[in-house]
């Protein structure tokens, strides 16, 4: 975990601070990716410094000991603007960079407050044009002027970069695409861990069934009741179905099983702080989603060498995967398609071996130790 200890911005010796800011560190995905850049940052030439507004989360045990942690010790954006424009005169950061819309523009609005020479970045995370979100809001209009007034906004796959370029009219150039970084020496390590405990079931129990796995927040966006309507037509298969995560659908999603009358091989395991033992004792990983900014669970996925069904959502499932070559891609938000296609895959092993043994060479290029270099030129091209 990081420590709360003051760093001086006068380091005189060439490294430069990069100044994080996020929420919290919950269990989502881009709180994940800002602890795996924050973590391996090149110590010679960056020091990071972790800012948020609750200093909570179960990601706050896995920083790293020597990244300093800033909590600003507030509920909301709107009212970090402050606080945040405070820290970065007293800080004195080369680079600030902010993940999650309405943070992104607390932090744009605060670099303007403090006069800050620094590179102000922001990570764009998602497809809010397909979400559904409209552009006329007042909202809108405020991340539309912050992304504006950033020197680049990040986005996490080509697709989220097409959308952020389009809905906001922000010069190409100005949008860079960095894919987010995955620890993959980790996920080796975490996938070891034995299960039993967890109440994933006995070896023996567990063999008895095709196991299929899915993972991500319990909202609509990632399509657990096209799922669960589609394994529900295939009872004449001997699966189980293991959702790891929470949100707001939960109790939705239970009658949906309870409805179909599959609410025993449909089990909600709630969040998993390592989902990749799960992963790696599983026979399949479906990714169910509407959409998605990028897919950080596909890469995992295959990094546990368990094969990957996809649906072929915006954006980054078919920036990741090589259809029928390390996974399966199947048409977004179809009942239809994932019954089929998860009934083909129980029917040939073999595909699903060959898909899970190519898919744990591929996913090398999305390795931390790679990408995190990628934000090192950027953070450096940014810097005063």
């Amino acid at each position: 975990m990081g420590s709360d200890n003051s760093l001086s911005s006068n380091l005189g010796d060439g490294t430069r601070i990069v100044l994080f800011i996020l929420p919290s560190l919950a269990g989502g995905g881009a709180e994940r990716t800002f602890v795996n850049i924050a973590n391996h940052l090149d110590r010679k030439r960056f020091r990071p410094v972790v800012s948020f507004f609750r200093k909570e989360g179960p990601f706050l045990d896995l920083l790293h000991e020597d990244v300093e942690l800033r909590p600003l010790e507030c509920s909301r954006a709107r009212l970090s603007v402050l606080r945040l424009a405070q820290l970065i005169r007293a800080l004195q950061p080369h680079v600030v960079f902010s993940t999650l819309r309405y943070v992104n523009a607390a932090a744009v609005l605060s670099g303007v407050l403090a006069r800050t020479r620094a590179g102000v970045l922001v990570n764009e995370t998602n497809h809010w044009t397909a979400a559904g979100v409209k552009t006329g809001s007042w909202r809108e209009q405020l991340v539309r002027w912050s992304y504006y007034r950033a020197r680049k906004v990040v986005a996490m796959s080509n697709g989220v970069r097409e959308d952020v370029i389009r809905r906001y009219g922000i010069p190409p150039e100005q949008v860079v695409t960095i894919y987010n970084p995955i620890d993959l020496s980790e996920i080796a390590q975490l996938m070891q861990d034995p299960v039993d405990a967890l109440g994933f079931g006995e070896n023996a129990e567990r063999e008895k069934h095709f196991q299929i796995i899915a993972a991500g927040a319990l909202e609509r966006q990632k399509g657990y009741d096209l799922l669960i309507k589609a394994v529900a037509r295939l009872n004449h298969i001997p699966y189980q179905l293991s959702i790891l995560g929470e949100g707001s659908q939960e109790k939705n999603l239970k009658k949906l099983a309870q409805d179909l009358r599959i609410e025993d091989r449909v089990r909600f395991m709630g969040f998993q702080k390592n989902p990749y033992a799960w992963m790696a004792r599983s026979d399949l990983f479906v990714l169910s989603s509407r959409w998605e900014g990028f897919g950080n669970v596909i890469v995992e996925a295959m990094a546990c060498g368990v094969p990957v069904l996809a649906a072929r959502c915006p954006a980054g499932p078919d920036e990741i995967i090589s259809n029928d070559a390390d996974g399966c891609l199947c048409e977004p938000e179809s009942v239809d398609a994932l019954a089929y296609y998860i009934e083909e895959l129980w029917r040939d092993p073999e595909r699903r071996s060959r898909y899970a043994r190519v898919a744990q060479e591929s996913v090398r290029r999305f390795d931390v130790g790679i990408i995190v270099r990628d934000y090192e030129r950027l953070f450096c091209e940014v810097a005063p």
